[in-house]
């Protein structure tokens, strides 16, 4: 009896050091762009938070299996979903968002890239600036523009590192719109549904719609657009409430919030209270991180 207490104990301490803030400490030493290039671990340094959904990247072209070469300077755009490591195509790429017409090349400015745990920011070769950030079923992605273009998205909700086997969207309201795409999992292997709501910062007009495809137009005087979007497996209302529920959390706020998710991890992964209780350094984080 007396043991057992003390188990409880020393995890609700852990849980207790898990809930407040901290400074980086352990996530400084993580190097997000180790393995990204060609066939050499097959990852991406996208932003995701802990055991999320989501992990927002750049799709370069050619790519890896994960959607990201390090190598590779050319972008198809970027999208909100991959899997890491798994040892050919598929299980992502959804939802690709490019800040340029798709007649023109992206390229990345490798000197301005940059990735931290649930943060990439990067600027193109066109003066295009962009940040990501995540939450466990949420993308958040910054696009900063020159004086010298117009703010505007174009987006492939078809878009796939694999097959499509069909796609819907649909236009919410001035800034929002929701749908699902149906695509080939792993491998060609099966299948998935990925139900979504995308949300900007400003009004957009929708122009060059077609089937798969539309771009998001957004004035001469608008410089900077954020795109939120929330991801379900269940239904576009769950999706939309995954935006509702973080709307009052900046860029900032939110970046914050999985940069203390990630520290935390990494802080009970490599804590004796973790071991002592489940004599490993994977378990305990899996159920305290939500």
């Amino acid at each position: 009896m007396k043991n057992n207490r003390s188990r409880w104990y020393a995890l609700l301490l852990v849980v207790l050091s898990i809930m407040t803030p901290s400074v980086a400490q352990n996530t400084k030493y993580v190097n997000l762009f180790i393995g990204t290039s060609g066939d050499n671990g097959q990852v991406a340094p996208g932003a995701a938070a802990p055991f999320g959904m989501v992990c927002v990247c750049p799709d370069n072209d050619p790519r890896s299996h994960a959607g990201y070469d390090y190598a590779v300077t050319k972008v198809s755009g970027i999208s909100v979903n991959r899997l890491s490591g798994v040892g050919c195509s598929g299980g992502g790429g959804n939802l690709r968002i490019r800040p340029v017409a798709p007649s023109q090349e992206l390229h990345i400015k490798k000197s301005r890239e940059k990735a931290t745990p649930g943060y990439y920011s990067t600027a193109f070769t066109n003066g295009i600036k962009t940040e990501l950030t995540a939450t466990n079923a949420m993308a958040v992605e910054r696009y900063k523009f020159p004086r010298s273009l117009s703010a505007a998205l174009w987006v492939d909700f078809a878009s796939t590192f694999e097959d499509v086997a069909t796609c819907h969207y649909k236009r919410i309201s001035e800034t929002c719109i929701e749908g699902y795409v149906q695509a080939k999992n792993v491998c060609g292997h099966g299948c998935y549904k990925l139900y979504f709501s995308l949300n900007t910062s400003q009004p957009f007009q929708l122009e060059e719609q077609k089937e798969t495809t539309a771009c998001l137009t957004f004035g001469k005087k608008v410089r900077s657009v954020e795109v939120r979007i929330g991801l379900s497996a269940l239904s576009s209302e769950l999706a939309s409430w995954e935006c509702a529920r973080w709307e009052k959390m900046d860029f900032e706020n939110v970046k914050s919030r999985t940069a203390d998710q990630w520290e935390n991890n990494c802080r009970l992964s490599t804590s004796k209270e973790a071991r002592k209780m489940t004599g490993s350094f994977s378990i305990l984080p899996c159920i305290v991180l939500t």
